[in-house]
């Protein structure tokens, strides 16, 4: 938690919830799904970001993640589910995964390609918080750049240097 809000304060985010859930392995109720409906519901998100629909076979927990925001957003925009009082979004909330740190064990086939080249250097300071993820950087960076290589050859971005990738949950 502490190493989020460090975090997130360097990404400039001042308004987080935590569930404290645990993980390995998480386990996801029908309470814990309609109070992440319930969220949905309320905040109207312009997009919702969460990891690869497909099978993280480093992580399950990213896996059950991924079918968690599922369930709960169908229960956030079904017309006929009481979410404990809060209304229901009359629009379809455009869906992303993001690439999973082990892609090739996954089968993670990217859909679009997003060049993050400004603001990679704030993403690198807002990592170097995770203390616990630090193995994980040089991995994230060397993506990074390979993804900025396909944004820049075949995605009509000539001049990116870094960009990640995402899968789409359904058509925006």
């Amino acid at each position: 938690k502490h190493e989020c809000e460090k975090a997130a304060c360097i990404l400039g985010i001042d308004d987080m919830l935590f569930c404290d859930y645990d993980d390995f392995p998480l386990e996801m109720s029908k309470d814990r799904l309609e109070l992440l409906a319930k969220e949905i519901r309320l905040y109207r998100p312009d997009f919702i970001l969460t990891h690869d629909q497909g099978m993280d076979t480093g992580n399950r927990d990213h896996t059950r993640t991924a079918q968690a925001v599922m369930g709960a957003y169908t229960i956030a925009s079904a017309l006929g589910a009481a979410v404990d009082g809060a209304p229901v979004s009359p629009r379809q909330t455009p869906m992303f995964g993001f690439e999973q740190m082990f892609p090739e064990a996954c089968d993670f086939k990217p859909d679009i390609y997003i060049d993050i080249s400004e603001q990679f250097d704030i993403k690198l300071k807002a990592m170097q918080c995770l203390e616990t993820q630090k193995g994980s950087i040089d991995s994230y960076i060397e993506k990074a750049k390979l993804r900025g290589s396909h944004c820049a050859a075949r995605g009509g971005r000539p001049d990116c240097q870094y960009a990640e990738a995402f899968t789409m949950y359904g058509p925006v």
